[in-house]
């Protein structure tokens, strides 16, 4: 019998104990005193520069595993005191999730710090277990604080959670549906329950609650915005920041979220495997977080000023991961020779090749110029047939609307013999966790 199975058949009270005694042993870990260092040490470095003694050490760790002991031989790469570190890890290749995968077991460093293991999400279609050092947890954790404290949210303010984790079981028809998570100061809500019907539910018990912060996937928030204007109600007066992460935030997104509660919104990007992480700061400007971990950017769609999130997890000596590409894009902005962080724009996924080879994409940039969309999805089951799937708002025009996107559509289209459909769904399928895939090649 499984603890999901207790879990979900158990009463709401039992439900509860599991959950805070799980939260009770995370919070020990994660929150311990190298945290608080962390955190010290990150408030005062700069963010654009790399810690280059820790990058070092985590070097001479990655040189002891037969893979990258096999790829710094191959490609020369020296680690002398007297070398510049940037430029010898730019002689190493590009490597991908599937080559991590592969390489599994020889990319594990043996080091003498206790570590445990983390999953990534599995977005596109590869799930990645590996080893974490606890103290590389308490970096990522006062790294994304630095971020929070910079919004002047609170040290472990209480927030509403909109993330992936199932806690209300399916099968519960009634509120609660969400569940407290003490030791985390979470009030973590059901991504599954969420609907226009329960939507009054989740509205009240913010408001109740009196939550100043909410945080998660900007399609659950967005969901819940839409349904918060459809039915009228006020904005809830002590909301005043909601922050996103784990998606892209689309433009017609942040337009719903900051028109029903009225307060400012902001984007993070961060990753389980800890090999980048780009914070925005309150004027609205993205910068990478350099002394956490090494992020370049590399062309990928020129035209469109789209580049590659590159990453080298150096803050975890446990799993070396060294000009790891993310599959995430971030729009650019070319000015004085310098190149600004626009938007991050969504996955190299969100990107479709056409008949004529020519890439179509991504959904983000396409559809950033309209706000009547509640949810957008590109179903694409072949190389010449584009469906778009549209979730209207209640101010969508079927006339002025639809002739607008499909003129923005056809406007990115090179591909003559490609067919554009576009139909009209009230709700787009979620993954467990609460996501919608941007572009679906089968059903």
């Amino acid at each position: 019998m499984s603890l999901d199975y207790i879990y979900n058949n158990s009463p709401i009270f039992f439900q509860s104990l599991m959950l805070n005694i799980r939260g009770f042993q995370i919070h020990r870990r994660r929150y311990n005193s190298n945290f608080y260092n962390f955190l010290n040490q990150f408030q005062k470095s700069d963010s654009n520069k790399v810690n280059a003694d820790q990058l070092r050490l985590f070097l001479k760790h990655a040189s002891k595993t037969p893979y990258w002991g096999s790829l710094f031989k191959r490609y020369q790469v020296e680690l002398g005191s007297s070398r510049n570190l940037l430029s010898e890890i730019k002689k190493l290749p590009v490597i991908s999730k599937s080559d991590v995968l592969k390489n599994y077991s020889n990319i594990v460093s043996k080091i003498q710090e206790k570590s445990f293991f983390v999953n990534t999400s599995g977005t596109s279609g590869q799930r990645l277990k590996f080893p974490q050092t606890i103290s590389m947890e308490n970096k990522q954790w006062a790294i994304w604080w630095r971020y929070r404290l910079l919004h002047n949210i609170r040290l472990h303010e209480w927030c509403g959670l909109f993330g992936g984790t199932v806690v209300v079981p399916p099968n519960q028809i009634k509120p609660p549906f969400w569940r407290n998570n003490f030791f985390n100061k979470q009030i973590m809500f059901s991504p599954i329950h969420l609907n226009i019907k329960n939507t009054i539910h989740y509205y009240n018990a913010i408001k109740i609650r009196k939550l100043t912060w909410l945080h998660g996937y900007p399609s659950q928030i967005s969901n819940l915005a839409s349904n918060i204007l459809e039915l009228g109600l006020p904005p809830i007066s002590s909301i005043k920041i909601i922050t996103t992460g784990s998606e892209s935030l689309l433009k017609h997104q942040k337009v719903i979220i900051k028109e029903a509660f009225s307060c400012t919104v902001f984007n993070h990007y961060g990753l389980t495997e800890g090999s980048s992480n780009i914070s925005q700061f309150p004027d609205g400007s993205y910068y990478p977080d350099q002394d956490f971990a090494l992020t370049e950017l590399v062309p990928y769609d020129d035209k469109n000023n789209i580049y590659k999130i590159i990453g080298t997890n150096y803050s975890n000596l446990a799993f070396p991961l060294i000009r790891y590409d993310t599959g995430d894009l971030v729009e650019l902005e070319k000015r004085d020779g310098s190149k600004n962080i626009l938007s991050i724009i969504g996955r190299v996924d969100d990107y479709v090749t056409l008949s004529n080879g020519n890439r179509f994409g991504p959904m983000n940039l396409l559809f950033k110029e309209f706000k009547n969309i509640k949810e957008a999805q590109l179903y694409y089951p072949k190389t010449n047939e584009l469906v778009f799937r549209i979730v209207k708002d209640s101010k969508y025009n079927v006339k002025t609307d639809e002739a607008n996107i499909l003129n923005s559509i056809n406007k990115r289209i090179t591909d003559k013999n490609s067919r554009v459909k576009i139909v009209y769904l009230n709700n787009l399928k979620r993954s467990k966790m609460g996501k919608i895939n941007s572009v679906v090649t089968r059903e």
